[in-house]
């Protein structure tokens, strides 16, 4: 995907790591890595929360 790309709100489902990045779980099953420059922001909008692990 293009290093470029906007995502829509709506279209994040979750988030995900990636070693020591992140990608965004979007609807449809696309990924898209997360930069350190926007990282910030995808906190503040609460995306960079990983799946809850089995038992938790």
């Amino acid at each position: 995907m293009h290093r470029g790309a906007w995502v829509a709100a709506d279209a994040v489902e979750g988030a995900e790591r990636d070693g020591r990045r992140w990608r965004l779980r979007l609807a449809g099953g696309a990924a898209i890595s997360v930069s350190a420059t926007y990282a910030a922001e995808a906190r503040r909008r609460q995306w960079l929360r990983p799946p809850p692990r089995a038992g938790d």
